[in-house]
């Protein structure tokens, strides 16, 4: 299985989710046990705006801005 996209929402002040492509110096990590977001300037070679998708078969970055996968 690979995974071919990726969206981000948060929950704006009438608590409805709204797609985003900007989570500002946030950096998520999305793994089968548990998902968490922390600041970028506190992970080691992460920048941010970036998701880190982490699973089995396939450990990727994605950049939220540009949607380009490394």
């Amino acid at each position: 299985m690979e995974t071919k996209a990726l969206m981000v929402f948060k929950i704006d002040g009438e608590g409805n989710a709204v797609y985003t492509q900007d989570i500002g110096d946030l950096c998520i990590f999305l793994t089968r046990a548990e998902s968490f977001c922390l600041p970028a300037s506190s992970v080691r070679h992460m920048r941010p705006n970036r998701v880190k998708l982490m699973d089995v078969d396939e450990i990727t970055v994605i950049d939220l801005a540009a949607q380009k996968w490394n």
